[in-house]
């Protein structure tokens, strides 16, 4: 990772669309929450399970939960994509590759 690579990194982590995507998480997660979605990712992780197993497991083990953290990042995220160039390009960005890689796993 480049030096530019870490001072765009910086940079969007203070926006303020970034850190009300924080602010949204961390209203709603507990430490005892978060060791649970931690223990579960890593636990799942390492007997080869997908992220979709993971969320799986978020979705029955505490549906309420993540629905709510769910709900909440949507609700900040909306702004940040309107109005924020920058966290729309990287979101936006993100989500394309994350879907263009799944496609060619699947083949």
């Amino acid at each position: 990772m480049g030096i530019s690579e870490i001072t765009e990194i910086e940079r969007l982590s203070s926006s303020s669309s970034f850190l009300r995507l924080a602010d949204s998480i961390l209203l709603n997660l507990d430490r005892e929450t978060l060791a649970e979605f931690l223990a579960a990712y890593f636990y799942l992780k390492s007997n080869g399970r997908t992220n979709f197993d993971i969320a799986g497991f978020i979705i029955t083990r505490k549906f309420a939960k993540g629905a709510t953290i769910a709900i909440d990042v949507a609700a900040a995220a909306i702004p940040g994509l309107i109005f924020d160039e920058a966290f729309r390009s990287v979101i936006l960005n993100a989500v394309t590759n994350t879907v263009r890689r799944k496609g060619h796993s699947k083949r």
